[in-house]
């Protein structure tokens, strides 16, 4: 398997891809994080993954629910 690219819906959005092919029964890791900054209450996040596969295109969903940092104050 071959990771040739990644298609992202925001910035906020990032993604490392294995650098070399995955042989056949082995294993390779997607890094994917997302930068919360500037975003509060749930998000929906979508990675469409392309390789050299028959089915060359697979999406990632992830779902999280960003809390605001509540202040302190006196």
């Amino acid at each position: 398997l071959i990771f040739n690219d990644f298609k992202v819906e925001c910035n906020c959005t990032h993604v490392i891809l294995p650098k070399d092919p995955v042989p056949p029964g082995g294993t390779g890791n997607v890094i994917v994080w997302f930068d919360s900054k500037g975003w509060t209450g749930y998000q929906d996040r979508k990675v469409i993954i392309l390789t050299n596969a028959k089915n060359h295109e697979e999406s990632v969903h992830f779902k999280c629910e960003v809390i605001q940092k509540k202040k302190i104050g006196f």
